[in-house]
């Protein structure tokens, strides 16, 4: 099963300010759901922002899931 969450985190948005106030939470719950794994379930993100642009985010919040 996959589970996506949408991250609203548009293209041309700088980085600090694309997340929504409660966007910070979900990311950081999500590594408590490791059990997902156990039960043939994945958890992944999508946005329409760049790569780059996820790829910095994720460097600078810390953030592992695939997206």
């Amino acid at each position: 099963m996959l589970i996506v969450y949408r991250a609203f985190f548009e293209p041309g948005v700088f980085a600090g300010r694309a997340r929504c106030r409660a966007a910070p939470w979900a990311p950081i719950r999500s590594r408590t759901w490791a059990h997902l794994n156990a039960r043939d379930t994945t958890l992944a993100y999508a946005s329409r922002a760049q790569q780059a642009d996820i790829a910095r985010l994720k460097a600078r919040m810390g953030w592992e899931m695939p997206w």
